[in-house]
Formats: C-alpha cells, sequence, structure tokens
C-alpha cells in the first residue's frame, strides 16, 4: 500500500503503537491536548488522524469539527457505543475501532483497505458510466440515482455520485451534505485536475459514497463547459468503482456527452399518463441520437394497484419491457430524503429497499459485470452501527 503519515490524537493508546514503527506508516506528530489537535495537523498535514474517544470525547470532536478542508483521514478509537459511532460518522470519520483482541490486526486493515482505495487507481479499464435520467421532473430519478449509489457501495465497491443538474441540483439536500466545494470547484480553464485535488473536493456520506455536488449557485453553471465535463468524467472513471450521474431531461451539450458515454443510460418513470407519454418521447429521441434500445434501461418508480398505468399497459405505451419496477412507498422514500438516509439504513427489509438492490444487481448485468459473492457486507461505520441493532 502507499505510504501514509499520521498524526495520533488524544490520551496515549495502546492502538496507536500498532502503526510503528512501519516501513509503510510514518508518525508525525502525538496530540494529548484536544485544543491543540488542528493546530497540530495544519502544520503537519498528515494523510491521517488516529484519536481516542475514551476520554472527553466530546472536546474531540469539537476540534475535528474545527480542521480546515482538506481533512485528514480520520480513524476513531473508542467505546462499542452507537452514538460515538454516529458522531463519528457525522464528523467524516473513514473507520471506527472498538476494543477487542483484534483491535491491532483491524486497524491496519482498515489503513491498508482505505489506504489502497485512496491510491490513484492503475487499472486500464475504465469504471462503468449509469447516467440516471428522468422522464419529466418529479418523476423521482434523483432518489433512484442516490439510493442506487449507496445500494452499491453497500455491496462493497467505491460508487461516486455527481450531480449533473448543475443549476438547481438536489442531490447534496437528499444526502443531508452542507458541502465546501461543488462541482464549479473543477471548473478552471487552463488547470489540470489532479487526484488528489478531486478527492478534496468530493463530499463523503455516511453510506461510503462520494458525492459531487451541484454548484451553490446557479450562475456558476455556465462556468462549467463541456471539456470540463469530459476531463472530470475521465478522472472518476479512474478513480472510483462506478460513477452513477444524475442527468437532467432537458438535454445539453454537457448532458449530451454523458448520454454518449454512458452504459446504461436508465430512464426513470411513473405510472401515470403524462409521466408514460415523455418517457416515450424521450425513449424515441435517444433511439434518434443513436443509442441502442439495449444501452437504454426502463426504471419505472412508485408502482402500486392504484398507479393509473398497470406494467403491463406501460409495456404496450412504450413498445418494449420495464427493467425495474419500484414500488410506491412515500412514507419510506421521503424518510430517507429529509433525514439524508439511505434505505438500507432506515428500512433494511422494505420491499423498495429490495427494489434497489435489484437495481443495483442489474447495474452489474447490464455492464457485464460479475456482482460481488457477500451482498451483504456492510462496509466501514455503516456495517459496525448496523451490526449493534
Amino acid at each position: 500500500m502507499n505510504r501514509l503519515s499520521f498524526v495520533i490524537a488524544g490520551p496515549p493508546t495502546e492502538l496507536g503503537g500498532a502503526l510503528g514503527p512501519d516501513g509503510q506508516i510514518e508518525i508525525l506528530a502525538r496530540v494529548e491536548c484536544a485544543g491543540a489537535i488542528a493546530e497540530v495537523v495544519a502544520s503537519k498535514r498528515p494523510d491521517a488522524l488516529l484519536v481516542s474517544l475514551f476520554e472527553d470525547a466530546p472536546a474531540i470532536f469539537a476540534a475535528l469539527e474545527q480542521l480546515q478542508a482538506p481533512q485528514p483521514l480520520i480513524f476513531c478509537f473508542g467505546p462499542d457505543d452507537s452514538q460515538l459511532i454516529l458522531q463519528s460518522m457525522r464528523i467524516g470519520a473513514c473507520e471506527y475501532i472498538a476494543p477487542g483482541p483484534d483491535e491491532k490486526l483491524e486497524l491496519l486493515a482498515a489503513i491498508e483497505r482505505i489506504a489502497r482505495e485512496q491510491a490513484p487507481s492503475t487499472r486500464i479499464e475504465k469504471a462503468p458510466l449509469i447516467a440516471v435520467t428522468g422522464a419529466k421532473g418529479g418523476v423521482g430519478a434523483s432518489f433512484v440515482a442516490c439510493q442506487l449509489a449507496a445500494s452499491l457501495a453497500e455491496m462493497g465497491s467505491r460508487p461516486v455520485l455527481v450531480d449533473g443538474q448543475l443549476r438547481f441540483g438536489d442531490i447534496a439536500l437528499y444526502l443531508d451534505l452542507s458541502p465546501e466545494y461543488t462541482f464549479a470547484s473543477l471548473a478552471n480553464p487552463g488547470e489540470a485536475i489532479d487526484p488528489t485535488y478531486l478527492h478534496s473536493v468530493l463530499a463523503r456520506h455516511e453510506s461510503g459514497v462520494r458525492v459531487l455536488p451541484t454548484p451553490k449557485n446557479p450562475e456558476e453553471a455556465d462556468a462549467i463547459s463541456v471539456d470540463c465535463v469530459a476531463g472530470v468524467l475521465s478522472l472518476l472513471q479512474r478513480e472510483f468503482d462506478w460513477v452513477i450521474w444524475d442527468t437532467p431531461q432537458d438535454f445539453d451539450e454537457r448532458s449530451l456527452h454523458i448520454l454518449d458515454h454512458a452504459d446504461p443510460i436508465v430512464l426513470v418513470t411513473t405510472p401515470d399518463v403524462p409521466a408514460m407519454n415523455h418517457a416515450r418521447m424521450q425513449l424515441d429521441l435517444l433511439e434518434r441520437l443513436g443509442h441502442r434500445h439495449e444501452s437504454i434501461r426502463v426504471v419505472v418508480n412508485r408502482i402500486d394497484r392504484s398507479a393509473s398505468v398497470s406494467e403491463t399497459a406501460a409495456r404496450e405505451f412504450l413498445g418494449r419491457s420495464v427493467d425495474v419496477s419500484v414500488p410506491n412507498d412515500y412514507a419510506r422514500a421521503s424518510g430517507c430524503v429529509n433525514e439524508g438516509r439511505t434505505l438500507s439504513d432506515m428500512a433494511p427489509r422494505s420491499p423498495l429497499t429490495k427494489a434497489m438492490k435489484n437495481l443495483a444487481q442489474r447495474s452489474y448485468e447490464w455492464c457485464g459485470l460479475q456482482p460481488p459473492q457477500n451482498n451483504n457486507a456492510r462496509p466501514g461505520l455503516m456495517g459496525r452501527l448496523m451490526g449493534r441493532k
């Protein structure tokens, strides 16, 4: 793995001894006073920070909130306490280690895994790009994009979710993120985007999904050129396992570039006459633009018995089969959006959650990839927290 530099913060702990001496790990400093953490991190600029939460955890968390971007990777060592784990999630920790017979091995395994994820990719192949677009506004395409990315992360992959609705995107809102940087941060003409800067711009959701948010001000979207979109996409495909792009239905040159490079395009509609009519027009337009029938997948959202258009009628109306049906569950869907949570977190056994997991499984199939064998894996902090329920 790549060599990582660490600052160790909090009361002295045996776990800190697991880090060195080691040729792959460099300890830059040890800090016992919570109030000095931000200053030491700013001066030493470590790759990672290991903090102990066994004493004065509130002071430690307060100090971590003062860290300036880009922040180091944060590893927490503390009691097996759900509240501490949640707080660690919220401040962006990548791993939480609780006391146990294998705590040192667990820490070293986590460091190796994270270092491997952070290292520039040496893969030749590109990550699949899934362009999720709605037949019309209000059909739930952004919700589907968020939950698809979360389901892929739960399966053990590394997805990045891009808010391509460059003027009025809601992805950050859906995931309860308050990002400091956005897509506009990458729109500097003449300046190459390197992987380190890209990772510092991306927001991190507690599910493991990395997010490239839409600009904070609509007028900033004008600075994002087609060349910028192409460069960002190329780099994301080298750095991650999946790129999920929430794509506007009113196509411009930037979204057309995404659609031209997507495999597949996921068209989201709802079982009502206006949405189905728009879906049929979108399908016709995409085919006129040269997209093959098999490269477009149809997801019908909010299916229920009272729908004005049945699945059979939808198939006849669209002239093609429906690839994935998503049941109507307004309470859970709106709960996820309002609280910034994933379906697997809020309702792991619900039909809606199963439908999203099915969409993730089908995505592997559509891209000619083999799904992971352990589909119940919950990496990182979320797995530890969910394991306590």
